[in-house]
């Protein structure tokens, strides 16, 4: 039986060395990296803030979903079937190979990358310096328009933090995440509003404000 059969030398699941260990071994082994990654969980950073990102979000007491996670048992299952449910030619191969060059098995994971995205962008949008399109403004006691200028900013590359997070999940990888900033264009600038200034005045004009 499959169960009783053994892992080749040198293979892993995920970072998990599980060489020589029968499936209820590597479940056992499997199963308490897992769990101990889960518990710590991941922390994001950006500058001196310091963030835990939990696996699971208890929005309320009846309510809670899951960020990001790992399947010890599907794991496990999906390892045995590649590297110890199989022939006993194929079995050799395996052996050999593990032997020379080591085996490496995926750990099943989940990452909800939206949920993520937004739960990052929610929690670190005070330290960001977005950029500032440009705006008309109108000085109240004279009526006169003027142009307040753009000003470049940075934000927060979310998408390359969620790519990051999903890669240290795949390995139960515990190192702290540093949020990379990217520059922000503004959407609007002065020059585009100039080409309208004229007919803003000359609504501005037909309805003063009063």
């Amino acid at each position: 039986a499959a169960y009783a059969q053994r892992f080749p030398p040198g293979a892993r699941i995920g970072p998990v060395a599980v060489g020589g260990l029968n499936y209820l071994q590597a479940l056992e082994a499997v199963g308490q990296a897992t769990d101990a990654f889960l518990a710590d969980g991941l922390t994001v950073t950006a500058g001196d803030r310091r963030v835990p990102v939990r696996p699971t979000v208890s929005a309320s007491e009846e309510f809670a979903y899951d960020l990001y996670g790992v399947d010890p048992t599907a794991s496990v299952d999906q390892a045995a079937e590649r590297a110890i449910s199989q022939g006993l030619a194929a079995r050799l191969v395996r052996t050999t190979q593990g032997l020379l060059i080591g085996w490496r098995l995926p750990l099943v994971q989940t990452v909800a990358e939206d949920a993520l995205t937004v739960t990052l962008s929610e929690t670190f949008a005070e330290d960001e310096n977005r950029a500032q399109s440009a705006v008309f403004s109108v000085t109240a006691s004279s009526g006169a328009l003027t142009i307040k200028d753009e000003q470049a900013g940075e934000r927060f590359d979310y998408a390359d933090a969620v790519a990051r997070m999903r890669q240290q999940v795949s390995q139960l990888d515990r190192t702290p995440i540093e949020l990379r900033r990217v520059s922000e264009q503004p959407a609007v600038t002065a020059a585009d509003l100039r080409g309208l200034e004229p007919s803003v005045k000359a609504a501005l004009d037909r309805t003063p404000l009063t």
